[in-house]
């Protein structure tokens, strides 16, 4: 497993190596106003996720969040029994008590977390035996960096010390929360950001909305409100500079951003993607796979990429993206 760990950090060192050698050629070959800067997207990396992943694919979805089905996310909990009883992530199994022999190939994805383990070189004994029986089975498990101590700082809302079943969970535990873009940068729904306990336990300070007709929903929450249609008509950068003047100076006031439209899929994808580019100094492209790696739904409509390939050559001189590569 060393050996392995080793070779998959040295590749994803040659990928980045490349990936900023392909931009600084682009740059001193097209004579760009800037160089644009590489936004790697959110992966597994040697069977490691970020919290923030995690936190996004326990919650992503398009009409219910992946949780809700008991087939498509195994969660298993690599700590000792008691800590376990204690207090876990909210549909997890205590390891303990899966047998790993029996087949486990119809969840869609395999989820381990121990007690704070960030790589293999402080992984728990029984996450690595855990890992590597799944692996046995021709399963490819992930394991959560940074563990339940992490989770249990970033995300309390996650965890419980009951044993649910899933309609339990359903009908009295289960929010549905919006997906993180950064720690401070919030991408949702028009109910996720009306529903005061989602709002409350991420500590959502501003709020962008970019729905028709709304109104400010709580007292103690900023509001920007920027009405956009889903049209070809409607001018998307004419309202970018309001929006990032905002963002910028809520994150600067240690303020965490909820960016919504009704899905978050289109509208405010496209408008969390023009921050990114922004802020990031990065390509569409990079910007539009970032975002999709935290939040698969996102669906922004082919006029407003249309409008970001614009506004990217604004940013760098040229239009460095293609349209027909992104996934959409």
């Amino acid at each position: 497993m060393g050996c392995c760990a080793s070779k998959n950090k040295l590749n994803k060192h040659k990928q980045l190596a490349r990936s900023e050698y392909r931009l600084t050629v682009l740059s001193d070959l097209y004579k760009l106003k800037r160089t644009p800067q590489p936004l790697e997207a959110e992966t597994e990396a040697d069977g490691f996720i970020s919290c923030r992943l995690f936190h996004n694919l326990y919650y992503n979805g398009f009409y219910a969040p992946y949780i809700c089905n008991p087939n498509y996310l195994l969660i298993l909990d690599c700590r000792g029994e008691r800590d376990y009883n204690r207090q876990h992530v909210m549909m997890s199994r205590w390891r303990g008590q899966q047998d790993l022999e029996v087949d486990l190939s119809h969840f869609t994805t395999i989820v381990l977390y121990d007690d704070q383990s960030t790589g293999w070189e402080d992984a728990s004994s029984e996450l690595r035996a855990t890992y590597d029986s799944l692996r046995g089975h021709k399963l490819t498990p992930v394991c959560v960096s940074g563990g339940f101590r992490q989770m249990e700082t970033k995300f309390p809302y996650m965890w419980s010390s009951k044993i649910l079943t899933i309609n339990t969970f359903k009908n009295k535990y289960l929010q549905w929360y919006p997906s993180l873009v950064t720690d401070e940068l919030v991408l949702g729904r028009a109910d996720q950001a009306a529903n005061p306990n989602v709002v409350y336990d991420m500590g959502v300070s501003h709020i962008v909305s970019l729905l028709n007709g709304q109104t400010k929903v709580f007292n103690h929450v900023t509001y920007l409100l920027v009405p956009l249609e889903d049209s070809e008509e409607q001018e998307l950068l004419a309202v970018l500079p309001r929006i990032f003047k905002f963002v910028t100076e809520a994150l600067e006031s240690g303020g965490r951003v909820l960016i919504h439209c009704d899905q978050g899929v289109n509208r405010a994808a496209a408008v969390t993607m023009a921050y990114l580019m922004a802020a990031r100094g990065c390509t569409l492209e990079d910007a539009y796979f970032y975002l999709e790696s935290l939040r698969p739904t996102i669906q922004p409509a082919y006029h407003f990429l249309k409008q970001l390939m614009n506004y990217e050559a604004e940013i760098f001189g040229r239009k460095l993206s293609n349209i027909d590569d992104l996934e959409f």
